[in-house]
């Protein structure tokens, strides 16, 4: 640091990547692109050890494997889980899943693994940097950061491609002013719980009763996690009272039942609200949005890591081969937006779906009833979750059969099915829910 009479100056540095957010997105981009020989800035606000709200559900172990930190993820000691219980209205849909492990690891083992393997590539991670204002050419095009360091310092820093990687409150899509668009407005909340000594199945667990939906998972360091997503209107105090939290958790999931009473809870319950989804424009001149900054789905489904490192994927392979002049690495980053959105909207509409407060209907019930008879069918659940079967295949044959089961019942009127089919329908797709 440079000082002058005690004031802290400026430092001027030249890279060419400057990237905010130093979590899952922004490190995995870091590293893709220091592999590849690129001078690669990495500043994160927050401190080393800080902790953030996450599913932290690990559903595809081959993008850590293509990262290079498979070995160092399992090192962390999370059991690998092969099985998948889903109960959906009293529908079992479960998977015996050997070929396709998953893991949940909580995320401050998980930021430090991917920070390490960051700095092992030669990138180290600036924390305590809060970007101000983006430098831009006389042209408008973005080319770099004005950063306070946490002793008052300014750092300038220039790049030809400034990556905001830092979250649904990103500076980044501020500063350059990204609108959201497709935006949908989700019915719950979700409290969180870690318990030590609950000795749960190996397994991952999510379970619906009417409107009531809880989840469960083993995870690192021998703990639990167990997750209520109430809806919105629930009266019932889920986060302020431990009580009313377990007791629906074990009416819920048969398997807590009588558990609680030897297990240990772990730090304070965490809770999100107002988790609407969005899309963000991702892409512009001389910057480009990764992970939650610039898509966020709702959490029920587990997805956010895995699109981060998706994203990341997709964008490293459209913009290393690109590198080079402005105009190439602006139109690799244009290219590359319809790509993440194709990508991204099947599992964005049926997460949202699957996260309505509504209660089940005819068809949707008759839909959990086909898949459950088939062990196809419900591989094709976890394959979804892979992004290797898309969403949008149920709206075939599989609602085809399910509104003809629905009406062939015989306490369903047609006009009921009608509407709910009409519901399903517009849920998957985006449109206006009907009522």
């Amino acid at each position: 640091m440079s000082e002058n009479n005690g004031v802290a100056q400026a430092h001027t540095e030249h890279a060419d990547l400057v990237i905010v957010g130093a979590r899952i997105a922004g490190c995995a981009m870091a590293i893709k692109f220091a592999e590849a020989g690129k001078r690669v800035v990495l500043l994160d606000r927050g401190d080393r050890e800080t902790d953030v709200l996450s599913t932290h559900y690990l559903q595809d172990l081959r993008l850590w494997d293509d990262l290079g930190v498979l070995h160092e993820l399992h090192a962390l000691g999370a059991p690998p889980l092969h099985s998948t219980r889903t109960v959906m209205d009293g529908v079992d849909m479960s998977v015996h899943h050997p070929q396709w492990p998953r893991m949940c690891v909580r995320r401050t083992g998980l930021d430090e693994m991917l920070r390490k393997r960051v700095e092992a590539v030669g990138v180290p991670v600036r924390t305590g940097m809060t970007v101000s204002r983006l430098l831009t050419e006389r042209n408008g095009r973005v080319s770099g950061v004005l950063a306070i360091g946490p002793d008052g310092a300014e750092h300038r820093i220039h790049a030809p491609l400034v990556v905001g990687a830092d979250g649904r409150n990103s500076t980044v899509a501020k500063l350059v002013g990204a609108k959201k668009y497709a935006v949908t407005t989700n019915d719950r909340d979700a409290i969180w719980r870690y318990y030590r000594n609950l000795p749960t199945p190996l397994e991952f667990q999510l379970v619906r009763d009417g409107r009531d939906i809880y989840f469960m998972v083993p995870c690192d360091d021998g703990l639990t996690l167990v997750v209520a997503q109430p809806t919105r209107d629930d009266p019932r105090p889920y986060y302020r009272d431990r009580a009313v939290f377990e007791e629906n958790a074990q009416r819920i999931i048969p398997t807590l039942r009588g558990l609680f009473e030897g297990a240990e809870q772990i730090g304070e319950p965490r809770q999100v609200r107002r988790m609407d989804g969005y899309f963000r424009e991702p892409a512009g001149p001389g910057w480009v949005l990764i992970g939650d900054s610039g898509h966020f789905k709702d959490v029920i489904t587990g997805q956010g890591i895995s699109d981060a490192l998706r994203q990341v994927q997709m964008l490293t392979k459209r913009l290393l081969p690109a590198w080079g002049s402005a105009r190439t690495i602006d139109s690799a980053t244009a290219k590359w937006w319809p790509e993440r959105d194709a990508e991204a909207r099947p599992m964005y509409y049926f997460s949202r779906s699957i996260g309505l407060g509504l209660p089940t209907n005819s068809v949707d019930v008759e839909l959990f009833r086909y898949i459950s008879r088939s062990p196809r069918r419900r591989d094709n659940l976890t394959l979804m979750l892979r992004h290797e079967y898309n969403p949008r295949r149920l709206m075939g044959l599989p609602a085809a059969v399910s509104v003809a089961r629905a009406l062939s019942r015989a306490n369903n009127s047609a006009t009921q099915v009608v509407n709910d089919a009409q519901a399903s329908l517009y849920r998957q797709f985006g449109r206006k829910q009907a009522r």
